[in-house]
């Protein structure tokens, strides 16, 4: 057991404190943007018009009261698994166990999602290679990437992020110049079914064009101390993203009318070929296949520190929480998440509906660690017994109960986020209850056989 060992093999099993402020931040934007950025605009832009500038701003200042809640608890109670630990220290072990499963669900489905993706953009360029392959290969150089250690992870990220938001932006600009006004007639789009019913389906688009940014929270073991680390890194992220999505959007609707748009074909790839011709299709594959390839870096660092804390809370085999001596990187949860991610990843080219299933559930599953985030947040500032004891260097407007209002908005953000989605039928109804049933299933099996108290890194465990 952990008493067995000496405090210097202790410190050793543990994660190193390497990441910035920039590389958290980077993490945060390799797995909000992937290939999203370029392809759900084109569900928006049809149905809203212009006007899908306001909902934009609307959805991003929703969604960031959650990440600041986060923000909040991260700097309180640090943990690789950030929503688990919040739940479980807040409220109790099962809301805990439902934030670090849904974390851990987020992140490896998304891996599952974004193999192959990766093939189909740089097919062109290697069109003697099968997409698989292509995947596959890319693939293993972000896993080998991932496994060189967070600080190579994070400067991977930093480089990446500056290729696509560059790119993004000078294409931005390149579209700029051929600004045209009268295509932002008429403003509030012209697709049928009445607006305020376009609005309520696209307002979940917007808010899932942002999805991701906290994530950023899993290197909170792994980020060198600083004060407001966590506020400063959310608005950085948040900042950068929400320009380049305005600018995109600007850009995009003012080079062609919304007619031009349509669901079948990514908005990017419209421009691109109406500017560069049969150059733009290869730049917009180019620059979706860096958007792929550093939310995939960024998918599996984050799925392994939360498969990580699951293992150290016991909810999976204690195996998996060693951590090698010389990355200082979960290097076992991180083959774990791996392979299922790849498992499901795989199932593209044999049942695509459960390709598409899987994306619902990583949907449904990031709702509920808002969900346990907002309640979190709620049970902290209720208990003054636990500021004292879990202390915070930066706080939501608001003393006590009275902070309450940012994560009490979040809880509505997340029911209406959910409600457009199933009034537009863009998730299954039975999502939802499959997902409830998989959470309580997992606990129940996992209680009965030890699981759920964490006995910090199993000392049996020795450093490669």
């Amino acid at each position: 057991m952990i008493g067995a060992l000496g405090e210097e093999e202790v410190q050793q099993l543990s994660l190193k404190k390497v990441l910035k402020i920039r590389h958290v931040a980077a993490i945060a934007l390799g797995f909000t943007v992937a290939d999203g950025i370029l392809l759900v605009l084109s569900q928006l832009l049809p149905m809203l018009g212009p006007s899908v500038i306001i909902v934009t701003i609307i959805a991003g200042l929703a969604y960031s009261l959650i990440l600041f809640t986060g923000a909040e608890l991260a700097g309180a109670m640090p943990a690789a698994d950030f929503a688990g630990e919040w739940g479980k220290r807040t409220i109790g072990g099962f809301f805990g166990f439902i934030g670090t499963l849904s974390y851990a669900m987020v992140a490896i489905t998304a891996i599952g999602l974004l193999w192959f993706p990766m093939g189909t953009y740089l097919h062109q360029f290697f069109p003697f290679l099968s997409v698989p392959v292509i995947g596959t290969i890319c693939f293993l150089i972000a896993l080998v990437l991932v496994y060189q250690g967070a600080l190579a992870s994070g400067e991977a990220e930093v480089i990446l992020n500056l290729i696509f938001f560059g790119v993004i932006f000078v294409m931005s600009l390149v579209m700029l110049t051929r600004f045209n006004a009268n295509n932002f007639q008429p403003f509030f789009g012209s697709a049928g079914g009445g607006y305020m019913s376009n609005a309520v389906k696209a307002f979940p688009f917007a808010v899932y064009i942002l999805f991701g940014p906290e994530t950023m929270f899993a290197g909170s073991e792994e980020h060198v101390t600083g004060p407001r680390f966590w506020p400063k890194a959310m608005a950085v992220a948040m900042l950068i993203a929400m320009v380049c999505f305005i600018l995109m959007e600007i850009s995009l609707l003012g080079l062609l009318p919304t007619s031009a748009y349509t669901l079948a074909e990514a908005d990017y790839a419209t421009a691109a070929k109406f500017i560069l011709g049969s150059v733009g299709e290869g730049l917009f594959n180019a620059l979706a296949f860096v958007a792929v390839f550093h939310a995939i870096v960024a998918a599996l660092y984050i799925s392994s520190r939360v498969v990580y804390k699951m293992a150290v809370r016991r909810f999976l085999p204690g195996l998996f929480t060693h951590i090698s001596k010389r990355s200082r990187i979960p290097d076992r949860a991180l083959l774990l998440a791996a392979l299922l991610g790849a498992a499901i990843g795989s199932t593209y080219y044999l049942k695509p509906d459960f390709y598409l299933q899987a994306a619902a559930i990583l949907t449904i599953a990031g709702l509920f660690g808002w969900f346990v985030i907002c309640i979190s947040h709620i049970a902290y500032r209720a208990k003054p017994a636990l500021q004292a004891k879990y202390p915070t260097d930066w706080m939501v407007p608001g003393k006590g109960l009275a902070g309450i209002w940012i994560s009490v908005v979040g809880l509505v953000v997340i029911a209406l986020t959910l409600f457009g989605f199933l009034y537009g039928q863009a998730l299954p109804w039975w999502i939802t209850p499959l997902w409830i049933v998989i959470i309580v299933a997992w606990y129940l099996v996992a209680r009965a056989v030890g699981g759920g108290r964490e006995e910090g890194v199993v000392a049996a465990e020795k450093t490669a």
